[in-house]
């Protein structure tokens, strides 16, 4: 009991230093984000639901489900940087990605295809890319979790099994879809003109 109280702190402290850094990042690089407060409270939402779909995905009693939870942090970078600011999007992703791989006790590997996951989207898009590109995005996310779930069993000395390829492509590739699908509703609530 001590220990799980020991765990939950050390991810509270964790949590709390990302956002933080995420805010200073706002106050140096992007004080656009932190001087409407309604983009704050969509950010702050959008890193509390990814975080809990991804650590609900992580916890499946399923085989290879942690392959899964690229979806969440690769749908909520995506959406950041398309909706809100690219630079502010590679923190975000990261911190996201390193704090879901430490509550979902992750090995370095794992750790690694959860980051490189997270951090594809703010390497591959930029806030203007257009739609067609975005569709394409989203298969090459698809093919880049396949290829980091290769490395991740390479390396890690395990036996090859297709669904842990299958649910890396579809981790991916449901990212950009669900996330193509949900920037509307974002772009409507941010009136993007303003907030860039």
């Amino acid at each position: 009991m001590e220990n799980q109280f020991l765990r939950l702190a050390g991810l509270g402290l964790i949590f709390l230093s990302a956002l933080l850094m995420w805010r200073q990042y706002a106050i140096r690089f992007a004080p656009r984000l932190l001087i409407r407060p309604d983009i704050t409270l969509q950010l702050s939402l959008l890193l509390v639901i990814f975080l809990l779909l991804g650590l609900l995905i992580g916890r499946l009693p399923f085989n290879y489900f942690f392959y899964g939870v690229a979806f969440a942090v690769s749908t909520a970078a995506t959406i950041v940087v398309l909706v809100y600011d690219a630079q502010f999007a590679i923190y975000f992703a990261l911190g996201l990605g390193l704090i879901l791989s430490m509550a979902l006790s992750y090995s370095a590997d794992l750790t690694l295809y959860t980051v490189a996951s997270a951090l594809l989207p703010t390497a591959l898009l930029a806030p203007d890319s257009k739609r067609n590109g975005q569709v394409l995005f989203a298969l090459s996310m698809g093919l880049f979790n396949v290829v980091m779930a290769a490395v991740v069993i390479l390396v890690s000395v395990q036996t090859l099994h297709w669904e842990a390829f299958v649910i890396a492509f579809s981790a991916g590739l449901g990212a950009g879809i669900v996330a193509l699908g949900l920037l509307p509703v974002f772009e409507t609530l941010t009136f993007p003109a303003n907030a860039r």
